[in-house]
């Protein structure tokens, strides 16, 4: 089919072209476009169950014999998906986009002959090596485990695939589970090429190997049907009963409980109604009827939520001097965030408030798990402190990425690029600092000195094209300056700089310390006195301290310099995180 096969959206409604126009058709398809196309039910009810269930359901009475129906697709996506239905010539699928359009309409209509057309169009060499990423993308919405193999190898074979990159719109919208997976492809594939010098050397004496062979499936698991949670510890921790109400006000009994609360796992709660409709006017809504239950003849409300969660929500409820809390399971952070989101589900404000104030207490316990949750919640301030501690606890931040979480698998995949592209990019701020000024000079009275030990040195490499002047180079500590380069690379902190943290800053100070050049004007000086001459050492000579305050003043200025740039990356977080 033509792409161009309808002219532009207008007002006034169309007829579709043949064989959509026929007299014998018995209903109408009304597209948001204003096209109609006119199609006979019995080819619509064999092609999808959905159809075929909607035209046996009984008719209003003065129904026309040939009814328009509305469909919310455009004239494009129907027509595609009428003739591939239709016993007629399949249609051309000319773009990703219009083949993932159909592809949504077979899925919505429940359409096999449509989906199987559109897996068959999906992984076609037109497509797949041409845009490899969006097509995994595609069928990892989809769920086309299959052709989302076939496009991972394609994807990293060509070397597509780039932590913290959004190549495409689609890409964003696959699962972070699915994305990890596809990195995790990426690596294993890195360490596979390390064996290409042995594959050269084969090809020499005649043998040949499919570079396929570099990309190895096994261990990765499945792009579209992700590892099956295991049950949360929580929901066997059982709270003692003297502990159940510790929230109520001591020894108080002119207000007895009015209502009560059962978790999950078969623990009760009694509350006060007016206090819970006070912290949430939404909570017994949205938990419906209830049921008079125990000893006290409560009505009851039913919670999917376990015993330590609902005790917490209920202590952080009552306007009281809370008593100690009961010892939590092991999983503090688990737990912390919990609360937090069923005080979000049942709307209570003070709860989720208080959880937030609490938040930099707790985040730094799990950094990547808090990251997730804080762009669940749409929290930039917080997901961004998430993302620096996790930057701080890394010793080489190019491993975050093999990092792995349960809730990667629910979570929308744009939260997950994000967090990658701002630790690329406070790399990128770190390895790039052009300029540091204000440092010492051992001597200010020779230009030999002052090219050696610059006032105002470049602590990168020169780079082609970056105009630094050649004076700011101090070119004999490139190797010193490469190797402190390589380690912000991995840890992008100014600490990172310090010779307690860092071998390459050791390495750098005595490097400086250790230097054998010597004052030009000393040696002037020597040879025209002799040295014996002298009771001391004249005061123009870079001496041994001269070059400690030079090193680390330059080491200083540049971990302030690291930090500086650092602290300008910004992080945006989605507002739809969830998949």
């Amino acid at each position: 089919m033509s792409e161009e096969a309808f002219p532009s959206p207008s007002t006034q409604t169309r007829q579709a072209p043949s064989p959509f126009d026929r007299s014998d058709a018995d209903l109408i398809l009304h597209t948001k476009d204003d096209v109609n196309f006119s199609v006979h039910r019995l080819v619509l009810s064999l092609a999808s169950p959905i159809f075929e269930t909607m035209f046996f359901l009984p008719q209003p009475p003065g129904t026309e014999p040939r009814p328009s129906v509305d469909v919310s697709e455009d004239s494009q996506t129907i027509e595609t998906f009428l003739r591939i239905v239709y016993p007629v010539a399949d249609p051309e699928i000319k773009s990703l986009q219009h083949l993932r359009e159909v592809l949504a309409a077979g899925t919505k209509y429940d359409a096999p002959a449509v989906i199987a057309a559109s897996r068959k169009a999906l992984v076609q060499k037109t497509f797949i090596e041409a845009d490899p990423l969006r097509v995994f993308a595609i069928a990892c919405i989809f769920g086309m485990e299959a052709e989302a193999q076939a496009a991972a190898e394609v994807a990293v074979m060509k070397n597509r695939v780039t932590a913290g990159a959004e190549p495409c719109a689609d890409i964003a919208e696959i699962t972070a589970g699915a994305y990890f997976r596809l990195l995790q492809l990426k690596r294993a594939r890195t360490r596979n090429a390390t064996s290409l010098f042995g594959l050269n050397m084969a090809a020499q004496f005649g043998q040949r190997r499919d570079q396929r062979d570099l990309v190895d499936l096994t261990g990765i698991g499945s792009f579209c049907d992700p590892p099956r949670l295991s049950p949360s510890p929580t929901a066997h921790y059982s709270i003692p009963p003297e502990r159940l109400n510790c929230y109520h006000l001591s020894g108080t009994t002119a207000f007895p409980p009015d209502i009560g609360f059962r978790s999950h796992d078969g623990s009760e709660f009694p509350a006060h109604r007016v206090i819970i409709e006070m912290a949430s006017s939404a909570m017994l809504t949205m938990l419906g009827r209830s049921d008079r239950h125990g000893d006290m003849d409560l009505h009851m409300y039913d919670l999917q939520e376990g015993a330590l969660v609902i005790q917490e929500l209920l202590r952080l409820c009552y306007p009281v001097t809370h008593l100690p809390a009961p010892p939590h399971p092991p999983t503090d952070a688990k737990h912390f965030l919990d609360v937090l989101f069923a005080s979000r589900k049942y709307q209570l404000a003070k709860a989720e408030m208080i959880l937030r104030e609490r938040w930099p207490a707790v985040a730094g316990k799990e950094p990547l798990r808090f990251y997730f949750a804080a762009a669940r919640c749409g929290w930039e301030e917080e997901a961004l402190l998430c993302a620096r501690e996790l930057i701080n606890q890394s010793d080489d931040v190019s491993l975050i990425e093999t990092q792995y979480l349960p809730e990667m698998e629910s979570m929308q995949n744009r939260s997950y690029l994000y967090l990658l592209s701002y630790v690329g990019r406070c790399v990128k701020a770190a390895s790039y600092i052009s300029t540091l000024s204000g440092l010492p000079q051992p001597c200010c009275n020779h230009e030999e000195c002052r090219k050696r030990y610059p006032k105002n040195p470049s602590p990168i490499k020169h780079r082609a094209g970056w105009g630094f002047e050649k004076e700011h180079q101090p070119s004999w500590l490139f190797p010193y300056l490469g190797s402190l380069e390589n380690t912000l690379r991995k840890k992008p902190r100014g600490q990172t700089l310090s010779t307690v943290a860092s071998r390459a800053a050791t390495s750098f100070i005595t490097a400086v310390v250790g230097d054998s050049y010597t004052c030009p004007i000393y040696q002037e000086e020597e040879e025209r006195f002799g040295i014996s001459d002298f009771l001391e050492e004249p005061e123009e000579k870079c001496g041994i301290w001269d070059k400690v305050a030079w090193a680390t003043t330059f080491l200083d200025q540049y971990a302030k310099a690291v930090d500086q740039a650092v602290a300008e990356v910004k992080l945006k977080i989605p507002s739809t995180t969830t998949a």
